[in-house]
């Protein structure tokens, strides 16, 4: 390359949207609300999957893979359901350790996906989010090695004001969710949060 000129990075390549994939033959492994799929023209950023299905974690592992086969420069990768409601048929549900909270199915999800690309990739982490109906720490989940989670407090039930620290009563509870990730985890957490 000539000196003083800058290496331009080539653009990765866009995989189909797993909804384009597989929703006309297989609704199931898209979320339920309200006893029903969501349907096929909800925004992909709304789509929320169906975890407990278990062709979906498989698919998951594979797709990852994919991006990571494409990508691999990269070493931090997100693997996080879709920012809405998460499925709510009978098998998520019954999975659900704490009502409201879906941390430990989710987390399941995440560390299968985890294992999946850990051979071919160990030198490359997954980011999952604990936020929102993921935000208390899980019961029974562990973490996978190639896992870390970055905590984002949610304004609405976990944090009353972002201009005071944690440690003011209004924020305490986004402190002890925090805190009990941290204990859990240590060494694993970061923070995600909003600009605003």
């Amino acid at each position: 390359m000539a000196e003083g000129r800058v290496a331009r990075r080539r653009p990765h390549r866009a995989l189909p949207r797993s909804k384009q994939l597989y929703y006309d033959e297989h609704p199931e492994y898209f979320a339920m609300s309200g006893g029903k799929r969501l349907p096929k023209e909800t925004l992909m950023q709304r789509m929320s999957l169906c975890t407990s299905n278990p062709a979906v974690p498989r698919i998951a592992g594979e797709r990852m893979l994919e991006w990571m086969n494409i990508q691999k420069d990269r070493r931090f990768f997100y693997c996080t359901d879709a920012d809405a409601e998460p499925c709510r048929c009978p098998a998520c549900t019954a999975a659900d350790l704490l009502p409201y909270y879906t941390t430990d199915r989710n987390l399941a999800w995440v560390n299968a996906v985890a294992r999946a690309v850990r051979a071919a990739h160990p030198e490359k982490e997954l980011f999952a989010i604990a936020y929102g109906s993921t935000v208390k720490p899980p019961l029974r989940e562990k973490l996978e090695p190639n896992v870390r989670i970055l905590f984002a407090p949610w304004y609405w039930t976990t944090a009353g004001m972002r201009y005071d620290d944690w440690a003011h009563p209004r924020n305490v509870t986004a402190m002890e969710e925090f805190m009990g990730w941290a204990i859990r985890f240590p060494g694993r957490m970061g923070v995600y949060d909003y600009p605003g």
